[in-house]
């Protein structure tokens, strides 16, 4: 049995190693826009000198120094004092500030524009309607790609970085085999300043989705048919077919990016792991607060888990007479589901946080 968690080239960290160092040199990648200015350019560049601030450059790494930054990138962290500071440079003392690098949400649909649903025809419907060299079934579209389908959103934009994050692995949450996501940052502009990836990895659920078609109508029929496409694209780049399928053709090419499964529920942890194993494909999860439920140490499939720090809302016990139809497993979450993340750390599994599910600042903090 495959220990994918093992491994050193673990996806969850190519994916944050990705965000920091394409984030890092961000606006002066992008200082010679392709997009025609009105007016004057301006080419002066200012810098920002921060001192006496309590950095934290990494978790429990932490002391009270300067950092300089310009054109978008931190160009020094330290002691500045022998540093030559151009004329430009906007000093600040941020004595008693603390400074953080910003959060990376890896589980968002931020700025993807959804699938149209088509509307559902009297009768069964098990083939597509349309002609296109795809896969047979609609929940099956892992040719999708989210940069095709970003555009910034100012208002959630802003609320996501009073929350602290920074940038965002957006995808399509719709479908079986959904595509694959972009890593973006949550600023303003064009979608074109904002992209940073345009492939990090690729996205799968047993949900169909806005799929219409009558096939999968439950999970057995759901993970039935995933596997059978992960089968078919083996056979598809071994056979050299004389047909195009452009769905299988992704999944082939979307081989080395990591791969993030969103559950509906605890169990949904032992399929997606007997999927890994069989496949020797190794998955994130992502979706659920209860994996606490369950011994995480016996899913080797499954390399890392992205917990969201949405937690259940407290139960209105004030009436005695409706407060007996709270469920015993209902106050059980609502006490564990705050220690969810604790377990996951403890199980050995790499352990992601997200704001899923929150959507207003004070509830993050």
């Amino acid at each position: 049995m495959p220990n994918f968690r093992a491994d050193k080239d673990n996806p969850l960290k190519k994916l944050i190693c990705v965000a920091l160092i394409l984030g890092a040199g961000k606006i002066s990648l992008f200082a010679q826009s392709t997009f025609p200015q009105d007016g004057i350019s301006e080419k002066k560049s200012v810098y920002h000198l921060f001192t006496n601030a309590v950095v934290h450059a990494e978790p429990g790494l932490l002391d009270t120094t300067s950092i300089l930054i310009g054109k978008g990138k931190v160009l020094a962290l330290g002691d500045t004092s022998d540093m030559e500071l151009s004329e430009n440079t906007v000093i600040r003392n941020l004595k008693g500030y603390h400074i953080y690098p910003s959060f990376i949400e890896l589980n968002s649909d931020y700025g993807i524009d959804s699938l149209e649903k088509r509307k559902n025809k009297p009768g069964p419907e098990y083939k597509r309607k349309d002609n296109h060299a795809y896969s047979w079934n609609e929940a099956i579209h892992p040719e999708i790609d989210g940069i095709n389908r970003f555009s910034p959103d100012k208002k959630e934009a802003e609320a996501r970085r009073k929350m602290g994050f920074g940038y965002s692995m957006s995808q399509l949450k719709d479908g079986i085999a959904r595509g694959s996501s972009v890593l973006v940052t949550y600023g303003e502009g064009t979608a074109n300043a904002n992209v940073l990836k345009s492939k990090a990895a690729t996205h799968y659920s047993f949900d169909k989705g806005s799929s219409v078609q009558d096939y999968p109508s439950s999970l057995m029929g759901s993970i039935a048919l995933l596997r059978q496409t992960f089968y078919d694209a083996i056979w598809y780049e071994r056979a050299q077919p004389t047909e195009i399928n452009f769905s299988l053709e992704a999944i082939n090419n979307h081989a080395d990016l990591p791969r993030v499964f969103e559950i509906k529920d605890e169990y949904d942890l032992e399929r997606v792991s007997r999927i890994a194993e069989e496949f020797k494909m190794p998955f994130m999860v992502s979706g659920i607060g209860s994996s606490y439920q369950l011994p995480l140490s016996e899913f080797e499939g499954i390399a890392a888990i992205i917990a969201p720090l949405s937690f259940p809302e407290p139960f209105d016990v004030s009436d005695p007479d409706l407060s007996r139809y709270i469920d015993q497993s209902e106050l059980m979450h609502w006490e564990f589901a705050p220690y969810n993340p604790y377990y996951i750390e403890e199980s050995g599994i790499p352990l992601a946080l997200s704001a899923h599910g929150l959507e207003k600042p004070n509830e993050f903090f």
